[in-house]
């Protein structure tokens, strides 16, 4: 896998990502929690790409465009909402410029954070 986007991903205290060994093609991303909540990665990767999370491999199963997805949402400061899973940008250093087009258009920004 020359191409492979698991090359791309940083290494994190938060995260690992490792080859799937149960689901050809795609990618294991581990979120270890010292409290036994949710950590911004397992919620962002979780509930907020719906990632499904296998017990086999203790980790969420991820698609390679997930897993890039993944990738520039996490270093972005993305995170998903504890109630609603919905995708969110991080409003504690945006500018108020942000933070009124997150309002108005949130797919705007999410896919601008793509980008």
């Amino acid at each position: 896998m020359s191409d492979s986007p698991f090359k791309q991903v940083p290494d994190s205290a938060d995260f690992t990502v490792s080859e799937a060994r149960y689901s050809k093609g795609n990618y294991i991303v581990r979120c270890p929690s010292a409290n036994g909540l949710k950590s911004r990665a397992a919620r962002l990767i979780g509930d907020g790409l719906n990632c499904r999370y296998t017990g086999r491999e203790k980790g969420y199963v991820a698609s390679p465009s997930k897993l890039v997805k993944f990738q520039k949402l996490y270093a972005a400061g993305w995170d998903a909402s504890f109630v609603t899973g919905e995708l969110q940008p991080d409003l504690s250093a945006a500018t108020p410029e942000l933070i009124d087009a997150w309002r108005r258009d949130p797919e705007a920004v999410y896919k601008a954070a793509l980008k």
